[in-house]
């Protein structure tokens, strides 16, 4: 680098400057982008937030060539998308202080062209702690061509050369013909600090397709899915799990075999079917050493009622009361290293603390 450009550009000032301004300039300067992209001066946590606020609207005239689903054959109604696709971050140490990446169309607003490493160049307009990237001329209306997705990959992997980015959140809704478990997030990276799924009320998820994603989801330390899996006769294999935190809402798709590879230290589990042969299959399983070795707790609250599980456990395991008040608590013991577990145990809940 020319002494120039090491008299402009230093790191401790740098650090000291707005975040948007660092930003900003590295869209503009090459020499700067340069610069961070050899130095890193500021860290930050970074979240991909992909949602859609979907609905059915009659537009004065129909698009042609819409992606298929979107336009129902025969009428003048079209289902209209606004995807809202938000690339979030929050800068740490001095600046505290979050900045996004989002979406809007034009409207009467001209933005400035900005020039990134990836990509071609494209249109923003700079607000007080936001850049808003010109997308389509209607955000309602989605274009088969996804191109707002490729912008916000450019963008991407814009931040990852000029940021020490320390933790990445994915936060997925629903997006019309979109596979998550495919998309660029993991192509990025495979360290996420959490990954949060809420599709059950838009969409079905293929269980191989949720296969794909726990495969690619392999070092995250907090997954959280509230999903509906497609219905199937065919006999599918057991999920795995790896995550360092699982919680499952509505998980009336999840099978116990789901839950017996897992090596999460903390599992919860809601409105999932269970019978008394699989708690006892938990528990034994734990208490043997042969699964659930990280296992801190977990909780499972049940969609159907076991009526005399408290008896089931002490005469199976021989359990006893922790408390001679709280006839619902009881204690197993490891055979492999001798660690205590409560259990918990009422008709519609399961829980085990590993002390």
């Amino acid at each position: 680098m020319s002494d120039y450009e090491e008299k402009e550009f230093n790191v401790e000032e740098i650090r000291k400057m707005d975040p948007m301004d660092v930003i900003d300039q590295s869209m503009t300067s090459k020499e700067f982008r340069e610069f961070l992209t050899i130095h890193k001066p500021l860290k930050a946590n970074l979240t991909w937030a992909l949602d859609t606020v979907h609905q059915y609207s009659i537009p004065r005239f129909i698009p042609a060539n819409l992606p298929k689903g979107t336009h129902r054959r025969g009428t003048h109604r079209i289902f209209t998308f606004d995807e809202r696709l938000i690339l979030e971050l929050k800068f740490l140490k001095e600046h505290e202080k979050c900045v996004r990446f989002y979406f809007g169309d034009q409207g009467n607003t001209v933005g400035e062209s900005k020039v990134l490493k990836y990509g071609d160049p494209m249109k923003m307009v700079r607000e007080e702690d936001a850049f808003k990237v010109i997308g389509r001329s209607n955000m309602e209306i989605l274009t088969r061509d996804r191109h707002d997705l490729l912008l916000l990959e450019c963008i991407s992997k814009h931040i990852l050369e000029i940021l020490d980015v320390q933790k990445f959140h994915l936060s997925y809704g629903f997006l019309w013909d979109f596979k998550l478990e495919q998309s660029f997030p993991f192509k990025l990276t495979k360290r996420f600090e959490s990954i949060t799924v809420q599709t059950r009320y838009d969409d079905q998820v293929a269980r191989n397709d949720l296969r794909k994603l726990l495969k690619n989801a392999t070092n995250v330390k907090d997954l959280e899915l509230c999903i509906e899996l497609e219905p199937t006769t065919s006999p599918q294999r057991p999920l795995v799990f790896n995550c360092e935190s699982l919680k499952i809402r509505e998980g009336d798709w999840v099978e116990t075999n789901d839950l017996m590879g897992a090596t999460c230290k903390k599992i919860y589990v809601d409105r999932m079917e269970m019978n008394m042969e699989e708690v006892v299959q938990i528990v034994n399983s734990w208490k043997n050493g042969t699964r659930f070795r990280n296992l801190e707790s977990m909780e499972i609250r049940m969609s159907n009622k076991l009526e005399g599980i408290e008896k089931e456990m002490d005469k199976v395991f021989g359990v006893r009361k922790a408390n001679a008040q709280a006839n619902a608590q009881r204690t197993v013991k490891r055979v492999t290293d001798g660690k205590i577990a409560s259990l918990y145990l009422k008709p519609h809940l399961f829980r085990i603390d590993v002390q």
